[in-house]
């Protein structure tokens, strides 16, 4: 691979300290989404299940099939693209569960009657369930354990960092942890009262949108990354530029729609996710003919 990327000093000691302030991106990234799993504003996965005699169907609302289970020699066994394990299924899927779950989600705006609901999971858990084979499990999963991986990067260390790239232009993710890590560091740790309380309680957060901006947030730090050490072959911009075209707009406008909404719970600023939200803005609106 081309090592030639952005970095005017490509020392192995100032490329490391770029890889180390990219990780901390994505773990801060991480966070700052993940804190909406720990608000009061967001709804369990519904689960709907197909049966036959020898097939499971498990579905999640708006995140498609999460599930195929097939009947071998009397036991249910999951296929291989399958993101829940059966065991999850019989817990998740169980009545009194379901009924104590739907009890304890006070924000509900739905009729469980109309619903026909066949399970449903609890937010942190359908976020760890959903992102299962995507770039962004480890980090999920991490994260929801408690134990996150310690940040070790600085506002004087990155704003060094960043002087040492060629064109400033590219780095905005790390212009955004700089942000990022002065707020980790200053701000106060208080929960303040919601600016729409009404209105997140009636549009909660649900798991798709929490894992698709994760997703879009990972995408566009990865690729930034890649342009500043020169790792990639291809261009990195047009690489990340591709990746939202493919996914669509329902998929990566959850970035713009999660980054809106955090902001009104009162609790965080989230400067990395709105950072990415503008990136990918800009990235649809530029003329496909332009060359970058």
């Amino acid at each position: 691979m081309d090592n030639k990327g952005l970095l005017e000093i490509n020392d192995k000691k100032t490329r490391s300290k770029a890889r180390a302030a990219y990780a901390d991106l994505k773990v801060m990234a991480t966070e700052e989404v993940l804190q909406l799993v720990r608000s009061d504003f967001c709804k369990p996965l519904e689960l709907t299940v197909a049966r036959n005699e020898d097939q499971i169907t498990v579905a999640g609302n708006k995140v498609g099939t999460l599930a195929k289970f097939q009947l071998k020699d009397k036991k249910w066994v999951a296929t291989e693209d399958s993101k829940m394990t059966y065991s999850e299924f019989e817990v998740y899927t169980d009545p009194k569960l379901v009924d104590e779950l739907w009890e304890s989600y006070t924000n509900a705006r739905l009729d469980k009657e109309d619903a026909l609901l066949d399970g449903l999971i609890p937010i942190e858990a359908a976020v760890e369930i959903y992102s299962r084979g995507t770039e962004i499990h480890s980090l999920v999963k991490e994260n929801l354990s408690g134990k996150p991986t310690k940040i070790t990067s600085t506002v004087k260390g990155v704003t060094g960092l960043i002087n040492c790239v060629s064109n400033c232009d590219q780095v905005r993710m790390l212009t955004a942890l700089i942000d990022a890590l002065d707020n980790y560091q200053n701000e106060p740790k208080v929960y303040l009262y919601p600016t729409y309380k009404d209105f997140l309680t009636d549009n909660p957060f649900g798991t798709d949108k929490i894992v698709h901006a994760l997703c879009v947030n990972y995408w566009t730090i990865v690729n930034e990354e890649r342009c500043v050490l020169g790792t990639s072959d291809d261009e990195p911009r047009a690489q990340l530029r591709d990746i939202i075209l493919k996914m669509g707009p329902r998929y990566t406008e959850a970035v713009r729609k999660i980054a809106g909404k955090a902001l009104l719970t009162g609790s965080m600023f989230p400067v990395i996710t709105l950072k990415a939200s503008k990136i990918r803005l800009d990235l649809l609106s530029r003329p496909m003919h332009f060359v970058d």
